[in-house]
C-alpha cells in the first residue's frame, strides 16, 4: 500500500500487465490453443481494464509541478529472480515450454508509442 499521498503513480499496473502478456504471447501460445478462440481476448481485456484509471487532465501533469519531480519512465524487470520464479510456477501448472529469455524493458511514459512497439 502506498502511504505517501504526494506519490503520483507513473503507470498503472494494468498497462504493465498487458505489456507483459504481449511480451509473453508466444510462450503462452500452448494455453491459448487449448481455449476457445474468444478466451485470449477476454484475458487481455480483463487484465488491461479491470479497474483502469485514465489520467485526470487537471491533476495529472507530466514532468514537474509544485516542486515535485515526476517519473517519466517505467522499468519492467523481466530478468528479476522473483519474476522468473513466478513464470516457472506458471510453466509447471500449465505445462508450458522453457521460459523465454527475457530482457528488462524500459517504457517512456511520455510517449505512448513506446508501449505499442
Amino acid at each position: 500500500m502506498i502511504r505517501n499521498t504526494d506519490f503520483r503513480q507513473g503507470v498503472r499496473h494494468e498497462t504493465i500487465s498487458i505489456a507483459l502478456l504481449n511480451e509473453l504471447n508466444d510462450w503462452l501460445e500452448p494455453i491459448w490453443q487449448r481455449l476457445p478462440e474468444w478466451a485470449r481476448n477476454a484475458v487481455f481485456f480483463s487484465v488491461s481494464g479491470h479497474h483502469l484509471k485514465f489520467p485526470d487532465p487537471v491533476t495529472d501533469r507530466c514532468c514537474s509541478y509544485n516542486n515535485v519531480i515526476h517519473v517519466t519512465k517505467a522499468i519492467v524487470y523481466l530478468q528479476h529472480n522473483d519474476f522468473i520464479t513466478l513464470l516457472g510456477i506458471g510453466r509447471s501448472k500449465f505445462g508450458l515450454g522453457q521460459i523465454p529469455l527475457l530482457k528488462n524493458i524500459t517504457y517512456n511514459l511520455l510517449n505512448i508509442g513506446n508501449l505499442l512497439r
